[in-house]
């Protein structure tokens, strides 16, 4: 039967009454609902909740477990941290004083100065961030100096923290990012792309740079075809530029037109045209205008989107007449060029935009330039504030753009300029009134530029509920001279060179190497099974530590006599340090102030006069090591010191501020008194 059929039989039949239709209806609801709730019974996951809260992500395995939920967005401030290394508390405090530090000062007004900010053993930079990140100590970290010998490679070979920024435990950006804040980082210490554990979300690398500074000096000729040229008083001259790489292999070819602007009716060559094929550009990183004295910055690749800083530092016109310029060279010039150097950044789209918007990574003021003479002490100086502004500009960007939970950034301007002007100690080489005077004038700027900078970082949170934490990770100690200690090693017996030019560490023959940064060293012992050849049986072991430490303690300054290491220490004993790592050396020495550490190799002498003035490294509770810590912004208290604080005590610190517990790694404390 078809239901058109069936429906023209009911159709003939005595309409049902509206109480009928009430039961049928009581009745279909009734077993829907027995449906409905039978369904769910077998299959609970169906069943209707209210949409949830964003769910919290785990913490990692081996983290604290939340006991609370977050705090809600609208009550989370958003935390900054700004690292300016190497400021020293004293410093800050007098700069804080005079009117220097303006920014700082309104911070610190606003919100809470601890008496002072004390580092991890040894203070440096890479040891010192690792812990700042994490709230443990280098036991924990593995990070335990700016250098240092891993067993697992060669046994003359070392990793610099700086290029392999590996850190053991979490870092709390990604703890926060666990929980499911947002997190960027311009520049800090550990936060980098090629480790999946500690990129943030938005992640400004430190830059690399795989092109060493050089002085070009050039000669000139009679120009060829050049497409858009100036115009130019005398005949176009010509030159080119070859920036050399990795055993001299080309990595790109300039060329440099010559020009004179002056219509004096003399040969009066005063500006230098760069350019990579002879046509000259609008864009002044395309094809920039060098004049004397002055900088400018030029791409080198646009497939990298690297760059260099140039200088025109001297230009000597040889001939006399437009005759003359045919028969000879008619012109000369001496033009620096800094490292090359590009951006690196996550993710992708993050590096497109700094490469389009900021152009290359601006490289780091250059020491080996200024001990060869290439550039002076302002040159110097003008790297670091090109470098630092670049950097504090990219931050603040970054800030702006993604408005993080949680923010790190770092500038380096006090510390580059405290190891090059802390001329303070009569002991130092080359110490004259005159020249001290101008010394502490560049360094004093040095903590103004780190100011205007932090300046920038504050107008790009301006209007935001946010919390500062602005900080140093050590500070700076005069040194006057320099001591090797491959060479104390060498005239023990413990390390044998295969000899000039090079100076190859002998591994077949070394029992002992020594690698330092700034105050401190580590030596490492050529242990069979554990060192790449190892030669040293472990019967023999405490016989070689004991020769190491007696040739370290009987080392005296030959001057006054007075000592030279004022810790000396045997792996056993590492622990009092929290340096107990894999990583650590099997003796760690520690300098006394005024002494700074090397591991270069070949030098005959143990003793030299330092040729630079500032280092870090040494005990942490020394005056001049002291850091200093300001928290100012949301729900800090306003005015008063507390009293000194630990580096570690700020990863915890951030974790409360930002609502979650601290990792079970972190040693550092909550510092509650920052709160009212």
């Amino acid at each position: 039967m078809t239901f058109m059929s069936n429906f023209k039989t009911r159709s003939k039949e005595k309409p049902m009454g509206i109480k009928t239709w009430i039961k049928i209806a009581l009745v279909v609801v009734t077993l829907a609902a027995i449906f409905y709730l039978a369904w769910f019974v077998i299959h609970p996951s169906r069943q209707p909740t209210p949409p949830p809260p964003a769910p919290t992500p785990s913490p990692p395995e081996g983290a604290a477990r939340l006991t609370q939920t977050p705090p809600e967005e609208a009550a989370r401030p958003h935390v900054i941290m700004v690292s300016i290394d190497g400021a020293r508390d004293d410093y800050v405090d007098r700069f804080i004083a005079d009117g220097t530090m303006p920014n700082l000062a309104k911070l610190a007004h606003k919100g809470v100065m601890a008496e002072y900010l004390r580092s991890i053993n040894p203070s440096l930079t890479a040891a010192a961030h690792a812990s700042i990140g994490t709230g443990a100590y280098p036991h924990r970290t593995n990070v335990v100096s700016n250098k240092f010998h891993r067993s697992q490679d060669n046994f003359y070979w070392y990793t610099s923290a700086f290029e392999v920024p590996e850190i053991s435990v979490e870092p709390i950006w990604r703890t926060a990012m666990r929980y499911g804040l947002k997190t960027a980082a311009a520049f800090w210490f550990g936060a980098h792309p090629d480790f999946a554990d500690q990129v943030a979300d938005y992640t400004v690398s430190y830059g690399r740079c795989d092109v060493y500074s050089a002085m070009h000096v050039l000669t000139f000729t009679l120009a060829s075809e050049w497409q858009n040229a100036p115009p130019s008083f005398s005949p176009y001259l010509e030159s080119t530029l070859d920036i050399l790489g990795k055993g001299d292999a080309r990595v790109a070819r300039l060329y440099v037109l010559a020009l004179d602007t002056t219509d004096d009716g003399e040969l009066n060559y005063d500006t230098l045209i760069l350019d990579d094929n002879r046509r000259v550009e609008e864009s002044p990183l395309k094809s920039p205008a060098l004049r004397l004295d002055e900088w400018a910055p030029m791409e080198i690749s646009s497939h990298l989107h690297s760059g260099a800083y140039f200088k025109l530092q001297a230009i000597t016109v040889t001939v006399e007449s437009v005759d003359e310029i045919s028969a000879t060279v008619p012109l000369e010039a001496a033009v620096f060029r800094s490292r090359v150097c590009f951006n690196y950044a996550s993710p992708p789209e993050l590096l497109r935009e700094i490469n389009e918007r900021f152009g290359f990574f601006r490289p780091s003021p250059d020491y080996y330039a200024l001990v060869q003479g290439w550039i002076d002490e302002e040159d110097y100086f003008h790297m670091g504030e090109e470098q630092s502004r670049w950097m504090a500009e990219v931050a603040a960007y970054v800030y702006q753009k993604y408005h993080p939970d949680l923010f790190l950034t770092w500038q380096g301007p006090v510390d580059e300029a405290g190891h090059q002007f802390l001329l303070v100690d009569k002991r130092q080489p080359g110490f004259a009134r005159e020249k001290a005077r101008h010394y502490a004038e560049l360094y004093r700027r040095a903590y103004q530029l780190a100011d205007e900078n932090l300046g920038r970082i504050l107008e790009a949170a301006e209007g935001d509920k946010a919390v500062f934490l602005v900080f140093s990770d050590h500070g700076m100690a005069p040194i006057h001279t320099k001591v090797y200690v491959n060479t104390i090693l060498q005239e023990a017996g413990l390390l044998e060179f295969k000899g000039p030019p090079k100076y190859y560490v002998n591994v077949e023959k070394s029992k002992a190497l020594a690698f330092a940064s700034g105050g401190s060293a580590y030596i490492y012992v050529n242990l069979k099974g554990r060192e790449r050849p190892g030669i040293v049986p472990k019967e023999e072991y405490e016989d070689v530590v004991d020769a190491i430490v007696k040739a370290l303690e009987a080392v005296r300054d030959p001057e006054t006599g007075g000592q030279v290491f004022c810790r000396i220490l045997r792996r056993n004993q590492l622990g009092q340090l929290k340096l107990d790592s894999p990583y650590s050396g099997d003796v760690f020495v520690q300098a006394c102030p005024g002494y700074v550490l090397t591991d270069w190799r070949g030098s005959e002498a143990v003793f030299e006069p330092a040729n630079y003035y500032g280092q870090h490294g040494y005990d942490p509770n020394l005056p001049e090591l002291h850091a200093f810590f300001v928290a100012s912004g949301e729900g800090i208290k306003e005015g008063g010191t507390i009293g000194p604080v630990d580096l570690v005590d700020i990863a915890p610190t951030v974790a409360k501020l930002l609502g979650f517990p601290p990792p079970k790694t972190a040693e550092g404390r909550v510092l509650e008194e920052l709160w009212p």
